[in-house]
């Protein structure tokens, strides 16, 4: 017997920037299915998975979310979409330098602060009697779990900027799930999480298909983080739907084959040495980084601990590690984001930074692109 429909688009249209897109969009995602939503870049995925959050207005046609709702809730209420755009409206409007000054503030947010029941719940302190959808202990009881799934109790007690960009997914993911949604949707989820990390939260994704309590939708996995249990997939480009239909016949489509084989990531070939390169360092050997014994240290915690690292002209070096390793921590030293840089001994381009240069003058000569820098970048 087939299952019935879980979630229904008919004939949709939606809206952004003035401009009608997915015009006549029929999709059906029924009870027993976890669907994929693959697309190039600039497809309209994000767009479409906005609107079945309820964050994009659809001006024609009807969704239906054919599942039983809480008291009082609006279909859209038990959709929770995590994604870069979530993660860039917790970081607020501040520029990408400003995450380094406020770890020095004791008012940081907490991550225990930011999935408490009160938070979550989005509950008023001002109201007489405050709604809560389950009772505090059972609050309590449901993010211990959550919080061993995800395995991030360690991280319980950090504020909020001093997380990484890997970190602060996993923690946006157990925000999401803290509010039971039936339908769980995750944007690029695998970006920014280190090899390990991802392997464990495709097992988890794993363990909550079979489950049932939730249907996930995928938005831009790479074939190898595609879980078992995706059972579908939803192919996009051009703000349309191009092709739909089971797992097994949609990774024959030309399309998702042409897509999947764009996306693969191509392989880095690791040399006996300590760094890569293209070849040998020129003849002057010039020393374009040179950090002795860097440290980083915020609230009792060591960031970084004396890092002897030097970079010549000629070479090239892969930065790697796990998240909240310090990556963007050892960074932020040498590009100058980081206020600590002037406590350490950090020479770029032969000058010892904090020795009179101007700031502008070392950055002009850096070319830098980094998620914490998509994330901050201005919209207007």
């Amino acid at each position: 017997m087939q299952s019935q429909p879980f979630l229904q688009l008919i004939r949709i249209a939606l809206r952004a920037n003035n401009r009608i897109l997915f015009r006549n969009t029929n999709w059906t995602l029924l009870r027993n299915q976890n669907w994929a939503l693959i697309g190039g870049n600039g497809s309209g995925k994000t767009l479409l998975a906005r609107a079945l959050a309820g964050e994009v207005p659809v001006v024609k046609g009807e969704i239906h979310y054919n599942f039983r709702l809480p008291d009082g809730k609006l279909p859209e209420d038990s959709v929770r979409l995590v994604s870069f755009e979530l993660q860039k409206a917790v970081a607020g409007d501040a520029p990408a330098a400003a995450r380094w000054f406020s770890l020095e503030q004791d008012e940081a947010p907490s991550v225990c602060d930011f999935l408490s029941q009160e938070s979550v719940e989005e509950i008023n302190p001002f109201e007489v009697e405050a709604r809560r959808e389950q009772p505090p202990h059972a609050f309590r009881q449901y993010r211990q779990r959550i919080l061993d799934l995800l395995q991030i109790q360690s991280l319980l007690n950090r504020s909020l900027p001093s997380l990484s960009n890997g970190e602060m997914r996993k923690i946006l993911l157990a925000r999401a799930l803290l509010r039971k949604p039936r339908l769980l949707i995750l944007d690029d989820v695998f970006a920014g999480l280190d090899k390990k990390y991802r392997t464990h939260l495709k097992q988890i994704l794993e363990k909550l298909m079979k489950r049932g309590s939730v249907r996930v939708l995928l938005v831009n996995p790479l074939p190898d983080e595609l879980p078992k249990s995706i059972t579908h997939m939803l192919c996009v480009g051009n703000c349309r739907v191009v092709a739909q239909g089971s797992r097994t016949e949609m990774m024959r489509h030309p399309h998702v084959l042409h897509l999947f084989q764009s996306a693969r990531a191509p392989e880095v070939r690791r040399t006996t040495g300590t760094h890569f390169s293209r070849g040998k360092p020129d003849k002057a050997n010039e020393e374009l980084v040179k950090l002795e014994g860097a440290s980083v240290r915020y609230n009792g915690r060591d960031i970084l601990s004396r890092i002897h690292w030097t970079i010549r002209r000629g070479e090239s070096w892969a930065l790697i590690g796990p998240n909240g390793s310090g990556k963007s921590t050892l960074l932020s030293i040498i590009s100058g984001d980081n206020p600590q840089a002037y406590a350490n001994a950090v020479h770029i381009f032969g000058r010892r930074r904090g020795s009179g240069e101007s700031v502008w003058d070392i950055k002009k000569r850096i070319g830098f692109i980094s998620s914490e820098l998509h994330l901050h970048f201005p919209e207007d």
